[in-house]
């Protein structure tokens, strides 16, 4: 279009028509005023003015204009001084849909810087000569380098060589336009390398060539860390064999003296399995209290503890632990439902303060491997329930063996003297005969006092016994008891103080007479006996006692069970007797024991409480 200097519309060509939607005849003559939505100001108002008055030939804007229907569009016009008349050359161009494609672009690019800005993960932008263009603020605090001091460096900055001929395959197959996702190794600022994930494509420009390589990367030290050891543990089911490959996975996070791996069982933790440095020091299966230790507090709270130097802790075990060689340790909890049900305990030999990185990551770890600690801890229950229930068996056939001999025995000899008596019962003489008779009654009474164990112990295993209380001298009750009982050669002495006490007599005179049997038959012959009776603030306390051979520590914890026998030698009995004892203690509510005898041979002792279970303020007297 030819526009005056007034501003007016002199002549346009067809396209200008098309473009504002009028005809020659109604476009001449209008002026640039008209052409504006708002009719205030003339489009391109000021550059013209500027041309005008000569300040510039030619001049270029941008300005909403409006067609012949009212509809508006942005314009792009260009303008020039005629020659040789006065006026302008003005072309107008609608960009509308470009500088809409243009602020879509814009506004993209910003959003992009803003993602890459924001990201959780590592991102970095390099040109295709492998130079660094992009870097944003995770790169930096993954990488150590900061934005200013990266840009412009080769990609290689960032390779260990070992990582370089991967990362040449991984550009090759970029170029192919493949979109790579892989564990790759990476290096820091500081010199270590770490295992990165790295998704990472080719970017193309406009016409789909490609012009660089975007890679974000994301650290996943911990994860294959945790993964490695979770496989560790899982890996066996025998604690040494998985803890001694779980110790080789904690090696790379940092040097240790000390791995232990503690289950919490009730007032205190049991070591399964210790490995390292100091393994001798520390046995298996060994009990430590929890008051005064810091795994205490781990239980109490689920979450993990360092203790920075054991010779200054709080907690009093860990001066023990101070004089096993451990400066340092981290106690790390395994969850199960919230509840701690163990702990790994990691012990350094210098005093350190290990770092919340470190922390970190055993944490996660200790979450990893929770799983499989749990799997080979019921394991080793279910192998140490399958042995108990072997003993067990193999204890029920002795015993079924030593009942077998304890009936064949005196129905063996009942069976004899009767047979004598049917025979030669008209040639014996007063003395033989009585003597028969004596064995037929000892013979009988035995028969009768092994029928009545295993009748009393599977009524008090069914929980139907009752005891019938009255009040008793347990003095008379043990002289009575000491005539009744066959001491053979053995010498019995009886030092029974008075004492009255509310009791069962007949379960208390079953507890002098096994106690009694139990030292004949664990003694050899010749040796000496005594029974006491003493007077307790409590109740009363009874004891047998030997210069015997007495009972070894192992044996001293499980002598009381049934099937059970002392483990000196073998020895004709069911094992039923102390099985008696313990149980008819525990209906009083008392308690039955077994320790050293000074001098030398055993002291069995059972405590009578004044009061037991159920009983009233008054009993009938007796004994």
């Amino acid at each position: 279009a030819f526009v005056d200097l007034d501003g007016r519309i002199r002549d346009a060509n067809p396209a200008l028509e098309e473009l504002l939607g009028y005809s020659s005849d109604d476009l001449i003559g209008l002026s640039l005023r008209d052409l504006s939505p708002t009719r205030a100001n003339p489009i391109g108002g000021d550059y013209l003015l500027a041309l005008q008055e000569g300040k510039s030939t030619r001049a270029t804007a941008e300005a909403q204009s409006a067609r012949a229907d009212g509809s508006t569009f942005l314009a792009e016009l260009n303008a020039s001084k005629a020659q040789g008349v006065d006026g302008f050359v003005i072309t107008m161009q609608d960009i509308t849909q470009r500088s809409a494609e243009l602020q879509a672009a814009s506004e993209e690019r910003e959003l992009l810087k803003r993602v890459v800005t924001s990201s959780a993960d590592a991102i970095c932008l390099v040109e295709l000569s492998g130079t660094i263009i992009e870097w944003n603020p995770a790169a930096e605090r993954l990488f150590g380098w900061s934005k200013a001091e990266i840009i412009g460096q080769p990609l290689s900055t960032l390779l260990p060589s070992e990582a370089l001929d991967q990362a040449g395959d991984i550009l090759r197959r970029e170029r192919e336009g493949l979109i790579v996702e892989e564990i790759v190794p990476r290096l820091r600022k500081d010199g270590t390398v770490f295992e990165a994930e790295l998704t990472a494509s080719g970017v193309r420009d406009q016409r789909g060539n490609i012009i660089g390589y975007v890679g974000s990367y994301r650290d996943v030290t911990e994860r294959l860390l945790v993964e490695t050891a979770s496989s560790a543990v899982a890996s066996d089911l025998d604690p040494l064999g998985a803890f001694t490959r779980f110790a080789e996975v904690l090696k790379e996070v940092s040097p240790f003296a000390q791995l232990t791996l503690s289950v919490i069982e009730g007032a205190g933790y049991r070591r399964v399995v210790s490995v390292g440095n100091q393994g001798g020091a520390f046995s298996r299966d060994e009990i430590v209290p929890l008051e005064g230790n810091s795994v205490k507090e781990v239980a109490g709270s689920g979450r993990p503890l360092i203790v920075q130097d054991t010779r200054t802790s709080q907690w009093p075990f860990d001066q023990m632990l101070a004089q096993r060689g451990i400066g340092s340790y981290i106690v790390v909890p395994l969850l199960e439902n919230d509840r701690v049900f163990a702990t790994i305990n990691l012990g350094f030999a210098k005093v350190q303060v290990p770092t919340e990185q470190m922390l970190h990551l055993l944490t996660s770890i200790g979450q990893g491997v929770a799983q499989g600690v749990k799997n080979i801890l019921v394991y080793e229950q279910q192998k140490e329930s399958i042995e108990r229930l072997r003993a067990v068996d193999e204890m029920k056939n002795s015993f079924l063996q030593a009942v077998s001999h304890e009936l064949r025995t005196p129905l063996t000899v009942v069976l004899g003297l009767t047979l004598t008596l049917q025979k030669h019962s008209g040639t014996l003489d007063e003395t033989q005969y009585k003597e028969i008779l004596r064995m037929l009654t000892s013979n009988a009474r035995k028969l009768e006092r092994l029928l009545t164990d295993l009748l009393d112990l599977d009524r008090l295993t069914r929980g139907v016994l009752e005891p019938h209380l009255r009040q008793t001298r347990l003095d008379n009750l043990v002289h009575r008891m000491a005539k009744e009982v066959d001491m053979g050669d053995r010498t019995l002495h009886i030092d029974a103080h008075e004492v009255e006490i509310l009791v069962d007599a007949a379960k208390v005179e079953r507890i002098v007479e096994n106690l009694l049997v139990n030292a004949i038959r664990h003694t050899p012959e010749g040796c000496r006996i005594w029974a006491r009776v003493e007077k307790d603030p409590e109740g009363a306390l009874l004891a047998v006692e030997d210069d015997g051979p007495g009972v070894d520590d192992e044996s001293k914890k499980a002598i009381f069970e049934l099937f059970r026998q002392g483990a000196e030698k073998p020895v004709i009995g069911t094992g039923v007797g102390l099985t008696l004892v313990t149980r008819f203690a525990q209906l009083h509510g008392g308690r039955a024991w077994v320790e050293d005898r000074p001098g030398g041979g055993a002291s069995f002792r059972v405590f009578l409480p004044n009061r037991p279970p159920g009983s009233k303020n008054n009993g009938e007297s007796g004994g």
